[in-house]
């Protein structure tokens, strides 16, 4: 008959009689479920469900931590490709171009035939520039709202897990896609 060691219960403190193997056992008294735990000195127990919660809560803990880290390089490889204080304005660029544009096609209508096709050139030219900056302008917004979501996103889940709302599941940031690659302005 396999001898039997007296172990009180974690959760009660209720008498319960152990084997020297025995790695589970639930109290008789409180039903909670215990783990059986053996030292070189000690055998003792401790209340599963409470494993379960610190293990649950360190895991929520980990997972917000992923999240920041997700949140911080999203932000750290944003402020790489568009730098905060780098100069200028989405629409100044254009506007500018398009008043020298039609300014110097104004003025190349009123000069002689040479130096008024030169200047109703250089207009035009000005003008193609200001569309292919308008088109940039553009893209840079698709990336830059594409930022803001995946930012906004990463930061309502940081908040749900801290409230406790987590699922456990965890979206990586997307690699950075061709399309989203500088597009050639500042911000």
């Amino acid at each position: 008959m396999p001898r039997l060691t007296s172990v009180r219960c974690n959760h009660c403190g209720a008498p319960l009689e152990v084997g020297k193997e025995t790695q589970f056992v639930t109290c008789g008294f409180c039903h909670s479920q215990l783990r059986v735990e053996h030292t070189e000195s000690s055998i003792f127990t401790t209340v599963i469900e409470k494993l379960s919660a610190n293990t649950e809560a360190m895991s929520r803990n980990l997972e917000v931590l992923a999240l920041q880290n997700d949140l911080e390089k999203l932000d750290r490889d944003w402020n790489l490709a568009y730098p905060p204080d780098s100069p200028g304005s989405e629409t100044t660029g254009v506007v500018g171009s398009v008043v020298a544009g039609l300014a110097a096609m104004i003025l190349g209508f009123n000069f002689p035939s040479g130096i008024g096709i030169f200047l109703v050139g250089f207009g035009l030219l000005i003008l193609v520039a200001a569309v292919l900056q308008m088109s940039r302008n553009a893209e840079f917004r698709g990336v830059r709202n594409r930022y803001f979501d995946q930012r906004q996103m990463l930061a309502r889940k940081i908040e749900r897990m801290r409230a406790g709302e987590g699922t456990g599941e965890r979206t990586r940031v997307a690699p950075k896609r061709a399309a989203d690659a500088k597009v050639g302005m500042k911000a």
